[in-house]
């Protein structure tokens, strides 16, 4: 993974490698992705949103590239028919999941995904989908990127939000540690064990 061009480089070959990525409604919301790797290729990964809610703008960016990949929007069965009729009408394909605690259930849209052949997934993600997937043990690979910036704030975002542990010897434990520098920046990869 050292030929890349870049933090950017090494983003687009990761989504480029996979056949999904998988973002969360909040994350884009406020940042309106495309959540397509930067540099082109023939083979673009499937794009899946998870809104349980279905509260994703129908104005957003990432419809406008849905014939060029892609766009799945995972919710429950609370969201009404007419209302997930709009998204397909912008091209999105609307995948109906479980719900657990008010949101949807990772371990059936994994399930569920997995059945459409998407399995090799990139997670970009809010805090809360991030917290979602390592409390159910859901991902087997971190990629965490350093840049030299502070955030701070009481309101800060924060990459892994959720409820947390209460003790230290109840954290998931990552190993097969590589670090590599682009520029300024910093990729610490990192398995789960």
């Amino acid at each position: 993974m050292d030929n890349f061009g870049g933090l950017e480089g090494l983003c687009a070959a990761l989504a480029r490698q996979g056949r999904c990525r998988y973002g969360r409604r909040k994350y884009g919301y406020q940042d309106d992705p495309m959540l397509l790797p930067r540099t082109g290729g023939e083979k673009q990964p499937a794009r899946v949103i998870v809104d349980s809610r279905l509260r994703t703008p129908l104005k957003s960016k990432i419809f406008s590239s849905a014939d060029v990949s892609p766009v799945i929007i995972a919710t429950t069965g609370s969201v009404s028919g007419r209302k997930a009729a709009a998204y397909v009408l912008k091209g999105a394909t609307i995948l109906f999941a479980k719900s657990k605690r008010g949101r949807i259930d990772l371990k059936d849209l994994l399930r569920k995904l997995g059945g459409m052949n998407l399995i090799d997934i990139l997670v970009e993600g809010g805090g809360e989908l991030i917290a979602g997937l390592i409390e159910e043990r859901l991902a087997d690979r971190f990629l965490f990127f350093i840049a030299p910036k502070i955030i701070g704030g009481e309101s800060a975002v924060t990459s892994v939000e959720g409820s947390g542990i209460s003790r230290v010897r109840d954290a998931l434990n990552l190993g097969s540690l590589s670090v590599k520098r682009f520029s300024k920046d910093i990729l610490i990869e990192a398995r789960t064990n």
